[in-house]
């Protein structure tokens, strides 16, 4: 049975208040500077996975209301882009196995895939902080929320097919030329087809997901049918040493 958006929220209108939060520290400049990036350990759902990041991350680390946040697809994207390239840093410089790393697991993100009920219509909102809005316990595997309350371009899943090209992709990383260095790394570490995207086939509800990218093992496939009840990691920024 589906879960109500007034049972994960009680008044519609708390999910009024923000559908899009602040920007985070750039990333990339983060990589150059020497920050340090970690990987939380799997927790079995979201929601664990959070208090997990909370208890991790440094004081770098993107925050939303003075709580730490997950990074957005396009953080996520832009810290495995410039680790991989291989930042000089105290004049040494990273090792394959080392710019590899933030490439070596699944990981969940804050940017949302919404789903409007009975259509093949989707928007991806790059930064979603509504999942901090939904009250536990929860045991949903999507939030569900208005779609037309959700700010983001609007594309027709059925026109396109799986792939670095999906709208999912460009929308997400908001940044042409980032993917495409993204697409470049991908393919030059892989042999078989890549960074495909899923989606569910059809449309129940009015629902978000949070996008969850692949590991470089797995071609770094981004999922839009990302279980919020399951296997949870993120990518954090570390405490400063």
């Amino acid at each position: 049975m589906f879960t109500t958006i007034e049972d994960v929220v009680g008044d519609v209108a708390v999910i009024l208040k923000e559908l899009e939060g602040e920007r985070g520290p750039n990333i990339a400049e983060l990589v150059i500077e020497g920050a340090r990036f970690g990987i939380t350990p799997p927790k079995k759902n979201f929601f664990l996975a959070l208090d997990e990041l909370a208890s991790k991350a440094g004081e770098k680390h993107p925050d939303y209301k003075d709580r730490v946040r997950p990074l957005t697809l396009a953080e996520t994207i832009s810290a495995r882009v410039h680790r991989y390239k291989g930042v000089i840093i105290r004049d040494i410089r990273f090792k394959k196995e080392q710019r590899l790393y933030p490439f070596s697991h699944n990981l969940q993100t804050t940017t949302a895939i919404a789903y409007k009920a009975g259509t093949t219509k989707a928007k991806v909102v790059p930064l979603c902080n509504n999942f901090f809005d939904i009250k536990l316990p929860f045991h949903d595997m999507a939030f569900p929320i208005p779609y037309e309350m959700l700010n983001g371009e609007e594309f027709d899943m059925a026109k396109y097919e799986s792939g670095p090209d999906h709208p999912m992709w460009k929308l997400a990383v908001e940044d042409d030329a980032l993917l495409n260095e993204y697409i470049k790394i991908v393919s030059n570490e892989m042999s078989r087809k890549i960074m495909n995207c899923t989606w569910p086939k059809q449309f129940y509800r009015d629902e978000i997901r949070p996008l969850c990218v692949g590991s470089l093992h797995g071609g770094s496939w981004l999922s839009g049918m990302t279980n919020m009840q399951r296997k949870t990691r993120f990518l954090y920024v570390k405490p400063e040493e």
